[in-house]
C-alpha cells in the first residue's frame, strides 16, 4: 500500500495520516446529493483504512509549485516519523462513521516513547513509537528514501535500509545515549551509489528535516522511489513469513 502524506503545516507523520482519515462534514452549500432520495443530504466525506498490507510505503510530499519562483520548490520542515508506527487509529471500526457524525475529530494518538540523540548544538529526538506492541496494527521502519540538495530540480539520492535478516543489533558505543531498547531495531545500512556503509540506527534521527538532506519524494512521479517503507511487525517476526535477502557480490561489506 502506498500512502501520499502532506508535510506543509503538520508537524509529523502521525499527525498527516490522522488529517488524510479524518471525517469533514459536508453540509449548507456543501451537501452531498444522494442519488437514493434523489435530493442534497449532510453527509460525511472521510478515508478508513479497510485492510493492513504487510509492506506500507508513506510517500512524503516535500516538493511544491511556488508561484512567486514559478517552480517546484523542497519544503525542508522538521517532520518526524517514527521506527514503529501503529495504524490502529487510522483503521475501519464498525460504528465509527456514526460516532463521527456526531462529533467529527481526528483520531487519537497512541502514547509513543522517544530517545533524546542531541548532538552538539542539534536537538533531536529519535521517535521510536509505541512501546513493546506487537499486533497486527504496528508496523515496523526498514526503509527510507533521501533526497540531499535544496531545489526539487536537481540533487542526490540515497538511503537507509534496514538489516531485514536481522532481528537485533546491539547498540553502537558511540551512540549519543546507550539505549537497549534501540537494539530490536536491527542493523542499518547507508546505500550511497556504489558505497553501503553500516549507520547507527540513531542517524535515522537526521532526516527528518530542519536542512537540505531529508527523507522525501522525488519531484517526478515516474521515479519509482518513495520515502518511507514500513513492514508490518507481526508479519516479519514470524520466521515462515519474514523475507529472505542477500546482498549481490559487489555491495558486500568489507570485513
Amino acid at each position: 500500500m502506498d500512502i501520499s502524506l502532506i508535510v506543509k503545516d503538520f508537524k509529523d507523520v502521525e499527525d498527516s495520516l490522522a488529517a488524510f482519515t479524518s471525517f469533514e462534514t459536508l453540509s449548507g452549500d456543501n451537501q452531498y446529493f444522494c442519488e437514493r432520495c434523489n435530493r442534497k443530504v449532510d453527509a460525511l466525506k472521510g478515508v478508513k483504512i479497510r485492510s493492513l498490507p504487510p509492506v506500507l510505503i508513506l510517500s512524503l510530499l516535500r516538493f511544491e509549485y511556488d508561484v512567486a519562483q514559478d517552480g517546484r520548490v523542497k519544503n525542508s520542515s522538521t517532520f518526524p516519523f517514527p521506527l514503529v508506527l501503529d495504524l490502529a487509529p487510522y483503521r475501519e471500526v464498525t460504528g465509527q462513521v456514526a460516532a463521527a457524525a456526531i462529533a467529527p475529530s481526528a483520531p487519537a494518538r497512541p502514547p509513543s516513547k522517544s530517545v533524546d540523540v542531541s548532538s552538539g548544538e542539534d536537538k533531536v529526538s529519535l521517535q521510536l513509537g509505541p512501546d513493546g506492541s506487537t499486533s497486527d496494527d504496528t508496523y515496523d521502519l526498514f526503509g527510507v528514501v533521501i533526497h540531499r540538495g535544496s531545489n526539487a530540480g536537481f540533487g542526490h539520492y540515497h538511503a537507509y535500509i534496514r538489516d531485514v535478516g536481522q532481528s537485533a543489533a546491539p547498540v553502537p558505543s558511540d551512540a549519543p545515549q546507550r539505549d537497549e531498547s534501540l537494539a530490536r531495531f536491527g542493523r542499518w545500512f547507508d546505500f550511497d551509489d556504489s558505497r553501503v556503509s553500516e549507520i547507527p540506527v540513531t542517524t535515522i534521527a537526521k532526516q527528518y528535516g530542519g536542512r537540505s538532506e531529508c527523507a522525501c519524494t522525488p519531484p517526478l512521479n515516474r521515479w519509482a522511489l518513495r520515502s518511507l517503507h514500513y513492514w508490518q511487525t507481526c508479519w516479519c517476526t514470524a520466521s515462515e513469513k519474514r523475507p529472505k535477502f542477500s546482498l549481490p557480490g559487489w555491495c558486500r561489506l568489507p570485513r
